[in-house]
């Protein structure tokens, strides 16, 4: 008999995990696939934007200078939002961080042009229930982007070692890299998006040893509601979808009506 995941326990135990150290320091590390994501988002002054899971604010810092600020950044480590709001006023950016997390996004349907998460969403343990809420609050005609590691990435054999040695994954949770898989993406947005495209990416991490590459995926762009190949009911609202890590994908979505 399958396991059912204690989501809210997991949850608790990740929270734990990003809150131990200074986690800013390592997201240093992956700024380019932030500023590659918000570009290919096509970002428009006066746009509302959304990062998810946003960490320090590489993804947040991004969007706001393309959207003129306008952009709301959501995490579940006090800490990490602190250094968020630190480097924003640094560059004077208008940017309000919040405290929340990718499976309960605390905001009203539609309320976003552009919901992104890069590297964050991912490691969410229930992942239909975080894809149902990145196409809940992204409005009509909006677009979602993510960035996501691949499971045949690098960093993928890196997770692997950090689970061994942490008691082994939850019972009945997926692995988060399978968010880099196309096909995955595509089961957990459904008819929730109407076009999927992907593009691999390599990213690139200088340490003391011979650099390593870890490899992502991620949709670029999707359109909600927007009508596919595939014989699905055209919805009342639409949004474009956007994915993305060491590879990206874009896709036009359709949302759930």
């Amino acid at each position: 008999m399958t396991a059912v995941p204690d989501y809210d326990a997991v949850t608790a135990a990740q929270q734990r995990t990003w809150s131990d150290g200074d986690f800013s320091m390592v997201a240093s590390l992956v700024i380019n696939p932030s500023e590659n994501l918000a570009e290919a988002l096509e970002i428009l002054p006066d746009e509302r934007v959304l990062d998810v899971a946003c960490g320090s604010g590489n993804g947040a810092i991004a969007a706001a200078r393309r959207a003129w600020g306008n952009t709301v950044g959501c995490d579940f480590v006090p800490a990490l939002l602190e250094r968020a709001r630190e480097r924003a006023a640094a560059e004077r950016l208008d940017i309000d961080f919040v405290a929340g997390e990718a499976q309960a996004l605390p905001f009203e349907d539609a309320s976003f042009d552009v919901v992104m998460s890069i590297f964050g969403a991912m490691f969410a343990p229930d992942q239909q229930r975080t894809a149902d809420e990145l196409l809940r609050v992204v409005k009509p005609g909006g677009r979602i982007g993510m960035a996501n590691w691949v499971p045949d990435g690098g960093l993928s054999k890196f997770f692997a070692i950090l689970v061994k040695h942490t008691g082994g994954p939850p019972p009945g949770t997926q692995p988060p890299v399978l968010w880099g898989g196309e096909q995955h993406v595509r089961e957990l947005f459904g008819d929730g998006i109407a076009e999927l495209r992907t593009e691999r990416r390599a990213n690139r991490q200088h340490s003391a040893r011979p650099s390593t590459t870890s490899n992502s995926s991620a949709p670029t762009s999707a359109r909600c509601g927007v009508p596919s190949s595939r014989s699905v009911r055209r919805a009342p609202r639409r949004s474009r979808l956007i994915c993305a890590s060491t590879s990206r994908s874009s896709a036009e979505t359709r949302r759930r009506s």
